[in-house]
């Protein structure tokens, strides 16, 4: 009888600290879950089909400044938001046009982020001040780039 109580005893002995670390093993692993699930962030924004908020979309220039008359060129990009911020894609972006500088077209149609590219070069020294525009509307912001 008594190997019966000490068997008894053993095995409650063990037996509580097991299913404490088996209920701490699942709450682990449903905070590990729980978590990813949360922050997963996407590796692309989604853009939309809806119209464009001139004031929300920019274009910039890099780099700023390069040689002119040399092979150098400058990529500008463009990108087209909605009133919301989210890329508005498939429209068709145009760079202003300048008799100095020279304009290749990288990526005319806004993708699924909103964004379109040129690259421009010159063979003239000089500051330019370069405008977008979609739709026959002009964006607003202008950036200015260098060629020395």
């Amino acid at each position: 009888m008594k190997k019966d109580t000490n068997d008894k005893k053993d095995k409650a002995k063990y037996f509580i600290p097991f299913i404490i670390i088996v209920i701490l093993i699942v709450i682990i692993l449903l905070l590990l879950y729980l978590v990813r699930k949360r922050v997963t962030i996407t590796g692309q924004a989604y853009g939309t089909q809806s119209k464009v908020e001139m004031a929300n979309s920019y274009l910039f220039a890099s780099p700023l400044k390069a040689k002119a008359g040399s092979s150098e060129r400058i990529r500008i990009t463009v990108f087209l938001l909605d009133s919301q911020g989210k890329g508005v894609f498939g429209k068709t972006v145009i760079l202003g046009e300048n008799d100095e500088v020279r304009t290749v077209p990288v990526q005319t149609v806004t993708d699924s982020i909103g964004k379109a590219m040129f690259d421009v070069s010159s063979s003239k020294a000089g500051y330019f001040l370069l405008e977008a525009s979609v739709d026959g509307k002009i964006i607003p912001q202008r950036v200015g780039i260098t060629f020395q």
